[in-house]
């Protein structure tokens, strides 16, 4: 008898996967042309092949100068350099990355970013530009990446920012439900990079609780009690440090345990804004579908 248990070649090729080659394959991809310009020629009328361009050189020619968050950064060499992605790619093509799933993040996040500057405004200054098959191979692997290792991108154009966060089905349906300027915060909270800045944390919450807040009434008796514990306990709403307020064992609490307490408040208002959402509106469809099924 054959071997039952013979992989087929799908199978085989989605095993065979690895986070450091897939990096330097996306690195790779990155040098190729693949933004072609064209030009209106006056005289004859007609539309002709001006340019080609990595996605890098479009951007720092033409683009990045209107993104709002330049700031002093004049070329994308410089943003990589402030980013030491140059130094992770050599390390990875060396066969020396250290493992930190961290390094790849904010180097697929550089990406992005770049992408959305491209996408954003590519229309403003030339009179017609086109992407190639390298750039849409480019957005389909960085895509395969973050769903291997569990991320996923989230773009904010109001902000003209892209985030790569971990995915939390919790955490994207609170943001479909909030208005954009907390569905951005209400992501912001869920980026690697926010791990150890309480500061920032707490401002997140403080606007998350100015939501929940009023939705209280609706929401289960011991989850509303919860809520209005964390906000009122943990020095977030009010400064438990000191004053009036101040409660002594939040004082001779450790960052590291203060900062698990914030997440739990965290998780515990996103539970508060989808239960709300269940009750204003899922639960009287259910009520309706039962009714309908059973009369």
């Amino acid at each position: 008898m054959g071997n039952t248990s013979r992989k087929n070649i799908f199978e085989l090729m989605k095993e065979k996967y690895d986070l450091v080659e897939e990096v330097v394959k996306i690195e790779k991809l990155l040098d190729e042309d693949m933004i072609t310009t064209y030009e209106f020629d006056e005289k004859s009328g007609k539309i002709y092949e001006s340019d080609e361009f990595i996605l890098e050189d479009f951007v720092d020619e033409f683009l990045l100068y209107k993104w709002k968050h330049c700031r002093n950064y004049i070329t994308y060499a410089e943003i990589r350099d402030v980013l030491n992605i140059n130094e992770f790619i050599n390390y990875c093509k060396r066969g020396y990355f250290s493992g930190d799933l961290e390094e790849i993040i904010n180097y697929i996040e550089y990406i992005l970013n770049i992408i959305n500057i491209y996408e954003t405004y590519k229309s403003e200054c030339i009179d017609r530009v086109e992407s190639n098959q390298f750039y849409d191979i480019l957005i389909r692997n960085i895509n395969i990446l973050l769903d291997h290792i569990n991320y996923e991108s989230k773009k904010f154009e109001s902000e003209e920012k892209v985030l790569v966060v971990e995915k939390n089905p919790a955490v994207t349906s609170v943001a479909e439900i909030v208005e954009d300027d907390l569905s951005f915060k209400v992501i912001e909270y869920n980026h690697h990079l926010l791990k150890g800045n309480l500061d920032r944390k707490k401002e997140i919450l403080k606007a998350l609780a100015d939501k929940v807040e009023p939705l209280t009434e609706n929401l289960d008796k011991q989850l509303a009690s919860d809520f209005g514990f964390l906000l009122n306990n943990i020095n977030i709403r009010h400064n438990n440090l000191e004053g009036k307020h101040k409660k002594d064992y939040i004082v001779n609490m450790q960052d590291e345990e203060l900062e698990e307490w914030y997440d739990e408040a965290y998780q515990l208002m996103l539970l508060c804004i989808l239960e709300n959402e269940y009750k204003n509106n899922s639960q009287g469809k259910i009520k309706q579908l039962k009714k309908d099924m059973f009369n």
